[in-house]
């Protein structure tokens, strides 16, 4: 009889952990579907005068955090037309809504715990941010686009001169801000997810559990894939900005979906093979 509910009970658990791999798949899927979104977003927004530049060019008159905010000014933003940019701009609420779904379903985890919990909310507050940035550049593009037609030619008006300039300063400023807010979230974020990975590293405690569902969900090497990480190591040490044109510019921009998607579809991957070893030791079980 002890040996039956035994048998019950590890049949029980490797179901309940088949439904949490389950959970994450869709949770992955989800994610990457608001990366190839948000990429999308990037394409039509920045216009076919990005298509072909470096990742210099993206980061001195496309990317507001640049040095040099008058740059902004005569961005290659402006050539989009106001379609392109509005489409673009509009993808950031659906895009920031996939990637919460996707975020909470692989980390908000009861057997997570509180670290789960911090790890949810700072990736929450990073794709929120990130969806308010990317609006943001909108608004570059239609600043561009409005000096591009006044201040035409070699004749300059007042507005020229100050107003403009003042405008686009007050632009980076807040967009600024705003990216400050994208970095708070990715730290917590970052910091609960390492602190995830490292609790099941080989010969933790928590790693010796067989069939634990934190365990299986979050293993250890995932640390690899954190975007936070990849994007520190990309932006912040200048090595982004060193991509050659023709592909340069467009990697630079898309460079924080393209780091979320590569983190979403390894946790796709790894819990689509996971389950697939599960439900083969079910059969066999139940056999």
């Amino acid at each position: 009889r002890d040996s039956f509910r035994l048998h019950i009970h590890d049949m029980t658990r490797s179901n309940d952990a088949c439904t949490g791999l389950t959970r994450s798949i869709r949770s992955g899927i989800c994610g990457m579907a608001a990366a190839v979104l948000c990429f999308v977003g990037d394409v039509l927004m920045y216009g076919p005068e990005c298509y072909d530049q470096s990742a210099a060019v993206y980061f001195d008159t496309v990317d507001p955090s640049t040095k040099d905010p008058t740059s902004l000014l005569t961005s290659p933003l402006a050539a989009g037309s106001v379609q392109q940019i509005v489409a673009g701009g509009l993808i950031s609420p659906l895009m920031c809504l996939l990637y919460i779904i996707a975020g909470n379903g692989v980390l908000l985890r009861r057997e997570l715990g509180i670290v789960g919990m911090a790890a949810s909310f700072g990736f929450s507050v990073t794709v929120i941010g990130a969806a308010c940035y990317h609006t943001g550049f909108v608004y570059t593009a239609f600043i561009a686009k409005a000096y591009s037609k006044i201040c035409a030619g070699d004749i300059q008006t007042a507005d020229c001169v100050n107003g403009f300039e003042e405008l686009i300063i007050s632009h980076a400023t807040y967009m600024r801000h705003m990216k400050e807010i994208v970095k708070i979230g990715g730290f917590a974020f970052t910091a609960g997810f390492v602190k995830i990975c490292f609790d099941h590293l080989p010969g933790k405690e928590t790693h010796r559990l067989p069939s634990t569902p934190g365990e299986i969900l979050m293993p250890w090497f995932m640390v690899i894939f954190a975007p936070s990480l990849w994007l520190f190591g990309l932006r912040e040490t200048g090595k982004l900005k060193e991509l050659p044109a023709p592909y340069g510019g467009i990697l630079a921009g898309g460079s924080f979906n393209i780091c979320l998607f590569v983190f979403f579809f390894a946790v796709t991957l790894y819990s689509t093979v996971r389950k697939f070893k599960l439900s083969k030791a079910l059969e066999v079980k139940k056999d």
